[in-house]
C-alpha cells in the first residue's frame, strides 16, 4: 500500500508541477517543456524501482532486504551533511522557510 501511495504522490507531483522534480535534479529551466524529458525518465527510474521493490517485498525476495537496508542505512550520512549546512560549509539547497 506505502508503494501504491508513493507512486500516486510522485505522479500527483509530476502532473501538477514539473519544475519541483527540474529543480531538485539541479536542470536548467525548460520554458519551451512543462515536461522535459530528464524529468520524465527520472519518474519513470523512480516507478519502476518501487514496482521491483514492490514485487520482491510481495514474492519475499532476499536481496530486497539488503537493498532497502543499505538505503536506510546510508541515510546516516544525512548527519554529518546537516552539520556541514549548518556550519556552512556546504550550501543549504532548502529554502529558509
Amino acid at each position: 500500500m506505502f508503494f501504491v501511495l508513493a507512486v500516486l504522490f510522485a505522479l500527483g507531483v509530476y502532473i501538477a508541477d514539473p519544475s519541483i522534480y527540474a529543480k531538485m535534479l539541479s536542470l536548467a529551466p525548460f520554458p519551451a517543456h512543462r515536461y522535459p524529458l530528464a524529468v520524465m525518465l527520472f519518474l519513470v527510474g523512480l516507478v519502476v524501482f518501487l514496482a521491483i521493490v514492490s514485487v520482491g517485498v510481495v514474492r519475499h525476495w532476499r536481496w530486497v532486504f539488503w537493498l532497502v537496508l543499505v538505503a536506510m542505512g546510508a541515510s546516516v550520512l544525512q548527519v554529518p551533511a546537516a552539520i556541514l549546512q549548518f556550519a556552512g560549509v556546504l550550501p543549504d539547497p532548502y529554502p529558509v522557510w
